[in-house]
């Protein structure tokens, strides 16, 4: 194609459809992780409510291989510290879910005062 020629209107129907899908993959995936944890979230003690900012489902595992039951590891900053005047803390919970017995948080560790490396780190979305 000579430059500046117009592109075949199936060829840019192409870039647009996977320029979309691209989009969308990476958007979904972050969906995906806020809308599961705002699921478990909402079965954490109030005492754990600031811990809103970069929630991230960091690893699932299947109990035994069953789709239907999982291990999952799960973690967020606290927003009371977006304005920078005290370090970040970083909540970790684990909890099982499955049909039988729903969600049951099995831990919850608080971790004091995270590097900015750390916080980077949780913050990133990933595909």
């Amino acid at each position: 194609m000579k430059q500046g020629a117009a592109c075949e209107p199936a060829v840019a129907l192409f870039f647009i459809k996977l320029y979309r899908q691209v989009s969308c993959n990476i958007e979904c995936q972050m969906d995906k992780h806020i809308n599961l944890f705002t699921r478990y979230f909402s079965f954490l003690d109030k005492t754990y409510s600031d811990f809103i900012m970069c929630p991230k489902i960091d690893k699932i595992e299947r109990e035994n291989g069953d789709t239907r039951r999982h291990v999952v590891h799960a973690s967020a900053l606290n927003y009371g510290s977006h304005h920078g005047e005290v370090p970040y803390d970083r909540i970790h919970i684990t909890l099982t879910d499955t049909p039988e017995n729903g969600v049951k948080i099995n831990k919850v560790i608080i971790q004091k005062g995270i590097s900015g490396k750390e916080i980077s780190a949780q913050c990133r979305r990933e595909n």
